[in-house]
């Protein structure tokens, strides 16, 4: 049985992967990626994808009513991808053959004429400008930028729109420049409100003529103003034609086709079925043990069951990303390559060659790029510094694995740590305790290993929360256990000699007094001669260097009643511990 690292070819840049080497824009890339072959090699069509060049072919052939198309999802998340998929597709027929094959009206007609618009752009003949230019009929529409914007009528598009050849027009990342132009101010309101009406007029338009299609990109919870007046003018077009925009979403991060597109981008060739089915078995047993002995949820081996669509990753991978996915400064898809980019370095740069399944728990918090990754997309600086990783080997986890010689602490640290980076309001994050066997057993390690450095690690950890559900999750928030530390070391040194008086006072208190009347624990030696001449004293003090302690030696010998006095010593380190106790003590009544 191979490991990930043995059995799996990379592609050349996988493990250094940047989120800028991802950011496409739609107007280069249509003229830059040729005749597409070498996009689609990169590209798994992913189940959105599918949709819109089956509706969008039907569109173009002239066999459908439906004119509009309206991508939502948030920054970076497969849209512009998509569009320069469906124009490379649109503009050449030879690739459809070879990425159609099946899709109904494919091959209908030959080249549709294409333009492109890119809303980062601000052109002086704004995007209707643009659009007629791409078509080639750019003076057609040149009295509505020269002196001032006006916006085109229905009747102006479809004029622009005239003749037999299918027209595809794709709008991409629009909020951002309806966001602009609702800045500038023309007459009584904003050049935005022009934009707004020849964006309605264009999409009526389009729906009127048979073979024009239009697919318009959004950006879900960005850029407000710019999406609000998008959505308008979607409403205008949909009371005027009778029809819904047909939403889609590129890609669905909660769903298999992540791991689809991750195999696509990240690696050059896996193992056969065969070494892949092993590995499943290997799983199974291992989480069907896990499952008999109740360290796992019942059923749990079911999971080896998904391995074979998942491979090399783990299939609850995807459960963990869907945590924090929507996070409003995570990229999607471009950001979930790049962050799987510095998982796949951390498993390769790993000292032992022993992972059959990358998860999040592979995630090494010594590489400066993985744990400038994770703290980008959290904020859980402190987190990470406290309870999992620094320099000195002296974080929480690191301390539990060099007393173990195992590696797990620091694991569960890092799966823990990946499924708490929400940033969003009343979040779900976290784990349970079966949540977390079944992603870190494999066949090389046992859940009790794991289990033991959770119990050890829950104990010291400063920012391990867990809700009333059971699910154990990283807040910036520091816990209880880092409370009663800060109170524990701050207590003065006063309150904690009397509440170890206190308690040696109860202990060794006199009920028949056959030994001694009286019990003096920890006292001023000073104050001690008087009580000795009174009666016989048990005193309890401090240990030094020597036994007994020397200013307890020249008290007893300037005692005549030296047979009045009893002593009670120790060694410096049981007086450190009864020390660190009555600390512990002042700080939990302190919190409450």
């Amino acid at each position: 049985m191979k490991t990930v690292r043995d059995a799996c070819q990379l592609q050349p840049k996988a493990l250094s992967i940047k989120l800028s080497d991802q950011i496409e824009q739609l107007d280069e890339l249509i003229q830059a990626e040729g005749d597409g072959t070498a996009f689609f090699a990169r590209t798994h069509i992913t189940q959105g994808m599918q949709d819109l060049i089956a509706e969008g072919m039907a569109r173009l052939a002239g066999h459908s009513a439906q004119a509009i198309f309206h991508l939502k999802q948030a920054m970076g998340g497969g849209k512009t991808h998509l569009l320069v998929g469906f124009g490379l597709l649109a503009n050449n027929p030879a690739l459809r053959k070879t990425h159609c094959a099946g899709v109904a009206h494919a091959e209908v007609f030959g080249t549709a004429a294409i333009a492109a618009f890119n809303g980062r752009n601000n052109p002086d003949h704004f995007f209707w400008g643009e659009i007629a230019n791409q078509l080639n009929r750019g003076d057609e529409f040149r009295a509505f930028w020269t002196g001032g914007p006006k916006a085109p009528s229905e009747a102006d598009w479809l004029r622009l729109f005239e003749g037999d050849q299918p027209i595809l027009i794709l709008l991409d990342e629009l909020p951002p420049y309806f966001h602009y132009l609702d800045t500038q101010k023309v007459g009584n309101g904003t050049v935005a409100g022009i934009v707004t009406r020849a964006f309605a007029n264009l999409l009526t338009a389009a729906g009127k003529k048979r073979n024009v299609c239009v697919v318009v990109s959004d950006l879900a919870a960005a850029y407000a103003t710019g999406s609000r007046l998008i959505n308008e003018a979607l409403a205008d077009a949909r009371s005027e034609l009778g029809r819904q925009e047909r939403s889609i979403t590129p890609v669905d991060l909660s769903a298999n086709e992540i791991y689809d597109i991750l195999r696509k981008r990240l690696f050059i060739q896996l193992p056969d079925q065969t070494q892949i089915d092993d590995i499943a078995d290997a799983f199974g047993r291992k989480l069907a043990e896990a499952s008999k002995s109740k360290t796992a949820s019942r059923g749990a081996e079911a999971l080896a069951d998904e391995i074979a669509a998942t491979y090399p990753f783990h299939p609850r991978l995807k459960n963990i990303i869907a945590l924090f996915k929507e996070n409003e400064q995570f990229r999607q898809t471009c950001g979930l390559i790049e962050l799987v980019s510095r998982l796949l370095r951390s498993v390769w740069d790993r000292p032992a060659n022993d992972c059959f399944l990358i998860g999040p728990q592979h995630f090494d918090l010594g590489i400066p790029e993985v744990r400038e990754k994770l703290t980008e997309i959290s904020g859980l600086r402190d987190v990470i510094a406290k309870d999992l990783w620094d320099f000195q080997q002296s974080a929480h986890a690191q301390i539990i694995d060099l007393q173990t010689g195992k590696e797990s602490a620091t694991q569960i640290g890092a799966l823990l740590l990946t499924a708490s980076l929400s940033t969003a309001v009343n979040a779900v994050k976290g784990l349970n305790r079966e949540e977390l066997v079944e992603c870190l057993v494999s066949p090389l390690r046992e859940p009790s290993d794991f289990l033991a450095a959770f119990e050890a690690f829950e104990q010291i950890a400063w920012y391990l929360h867990h809700t009333t559900e059971g699910r154990w999750y990283f807040d910036r928030q520091e816990n209880l256990t880092k409370l009663l530390q800060s109170l524990a070391h701050d207590a003065p040194d006063n309150q904690v000699d009397n509440l170890i008086r206190h308690r040696l006072q109860s202990m060794f208190k006199p009920v028949r007094k056959t030994c001694y009347d009286d019990v003096l624990p920890l006292p001023k030696l000073a104050d001690v001669s008087e009580k000795v001449r009174r009666g016989r004293v048990l005193l309890v003090v401090s240990p030094d260097s020597k036994v007994p302690p020397e200013e307890v030696q020249r008290l007893f010998e300037g005692l005549s009643q030296k047979n009045h006095l009893c002593v009670l010593t120790g060694d410096k380190t049981a007086m450190g511990s009864v020390e660190k106790a009555a600390r512990q003590l002042y700080g939990s009544l302190g919190s409450q």
